[in-house]
Order: structure tokens, then C-alpha cells, then sequence
């Protein structure tokens, strides 16, 4: 009987041994994740607005500077422990512009101006891995995709920003582009818990804005303008905006085993 308890109870902890290492994560055992993140960037001018009135009869001083600025993202990633290509969407939104004011060369309001910008990048990356650990790994990734900005600047006047612009009147601006984007990261990737994971990644990207068009009808600093015209600078050159920046950022992936 004693005899038989003890086989019972070896094969019992066989048992509970092969099922606990069937549970142990392994980066060559997973083939697709979905993945949830966001990252963080610097302080970044906006030249949308910095530009939009510098070379009018009123020098104009603006604060258009977004203290910083944000994304998030979510896709799937598939591959193996040494190349993964992954399929995203990320939102990058510098933090809004509210309520900075114009002032002339003797210090007066003109107006104030609230800015809101907002990226949307449908986006490929493909990633390999520099070196492997049981339960972690580091990475190097290179990222492109086409990036969507949309744009809304609020113009409001005092009394003597009217007068100094001879009755315009409050406007806001609807402005929109297209541009490619590139990037490329060093992450480094652990396991949290069973099939979830974690991932620190630093990084750099280019977004490069050459020009946007108006998406309505408004008369602004330029005057009268149309949906789908060039938006420009006061000079008659193209507006545009360079959001260009090192990142960091942190995301779970969620494996499938």
C-alpha cells in the first residue's frame, strides 16, 4: 500500500511539474500578440501659429509652444523570437495650446488663440531581436507609415486687435495634411505575467508637415480663403510644421500561445 501511495505521489508531482512548465512563458513558442501603449515627447512650437502672422504690419509676439506631447497606440505584432512584424495605429497629440495671447511691440493683446493638433499614423513595424534572456529580450525596431494631421487654431480679439486689423473678427482655422513618417526604436521586452508581457522602448521620429490646405471656408490674416487651399504664412510661403522628436514609451503585448 505504501508502495503504491508512493507512486501515486510521484506521478502526481510529475504531473504538476509538466503543467507548470507547459505555463512557462517562451518567446519561441508565440507567434501573435496584440498590443496597448502610448508614449511620451519634448515641447514642440507650433508653427502653424508662430508663422501665421510674424511678417504682418503688426509684429506680433506668441507663446506657440505645446509643453509636450503625447501618443497611443494599439495593433497586433506576429513573428518569433528573432524578427516580428507588427500592423499599428497611433494618435500623437501635442498638449493643447490654450488661451496665449498676441501682443505688439508695446505690449498690448490683440487677440488670443486656443490650438489643438492631432496626428492619426496607420503604420508597419518590423522588429529584431539583439539578444534573448529566458523571460526577456532586447530589441531593435524600424517603424514607417502615412500620417493624417488635423489641425483647429481659435482666433479672439480684443478692441484693439480689431482695430489694428481692421474688424476681423473672431475666426477659427480647420487645417489638414499628409505626410510620411519613419522612426526607429531600442526596446527592451519582459514577461509579466504568464502570456502578457511588457515593453520599455526609447526612440526617434520624423514627421515632416511641408504643407497643409484649409478644410473651410474663412477669412483669416491672409484673407478670404476656401476649402482646400494651400494654407499660408503672411510672407506667401506654405505653412507648415515639423514634429520631428525623440520618444519613450511603454505598451503591454498580449501573446497567444
Amino acid at each position: 500500500m505504501l508502495r503504491w501511495f508512493r507512486l501515486f505521489s510521484i506521478a502526481f508531482l510529475l504531473m504538476g511539474i509538466s503543467r507548470a512548465q507547459a505555463k512557462v512563458f517562451n518567446f519561441a513558442n508565440v507567434k501573435l500578440a496584440a498590443y496597448l501603449g502610448g508614449g511620451f515627447g519634448p515641447a514642440q512650437e507650433n508653427t502653424l501659429l508662430s508663422k501665421a502672422n510674424s511678417d504682418s504690419a503688426n509684429t506680433v509676439t506668441l507663446n506657440s509652444e505645446h509643453s509636450y506631447r503625447y501618443s497611443g497606440e494599439f495593433g497586433v505584432i506576429a513573428g518569433g523570437s528573432k524578427v516580428n512584424l507588427g500592423f499599428g495605429l497611433e494618435v500623437l497629440r501635442p498638449r493643447e495650446l490654450t488661451d496665449s495671447s498676441g501682443k505688439n511691440s508695446s505690449d498690448t493683446e490683440l487677440y488670443t488663440v486656443t490650438s489643438e493638433i492631432s496626428v492619426l499614423i496607420p503604420k508597419v513595424t518590423l522588429e529584431v531581436t539583439l539578444k534573448s534572456w529566458p523571460k526577456s529580450r532586447l530589441f531593435l525596431n524600424g517603424q514607417a507609415g502615412w500620417a493624417t494631421l488635423t489641425a483647429r487654431n481659435s482666433f479672439t480679439f480684443t478692441a484693439d486687435g480689431q482695430t489694428a486689423y481692421s474688424g476681423l473678427e473672431d475666426f477659427y482655422e480647420d487645417l489638414r495634411g499628409m505626410a510620411p513618417m519613419y522612426g526607429g526604436a531600442m526596446g527592451f521586452e519582459k514577461v509579466f505575467s504568464d502570456s502578457t508581457t511588457y515593453v520599455f522602448h526609447a526612440g526617434y521620429r520624423s514627421l515632416v508637415f511641408d504643407e497643409v490646405q484649409h478644410n473651410r471656408d474663412v477669412t483669416t490674416f491672409q484673407g478670404a480663403v476656401t476649402k482646400g487651399d494651400k494654407a499660408l504664412n503672411t510672407d506667401g510661403q506654405n505653412r507648415s510644421i515639423d514634429l520631428s522628436s525623440y520618444f519613450i514609451g511603454f505598451m503591454f503585448r498580449f501573446w497567444i500561445k
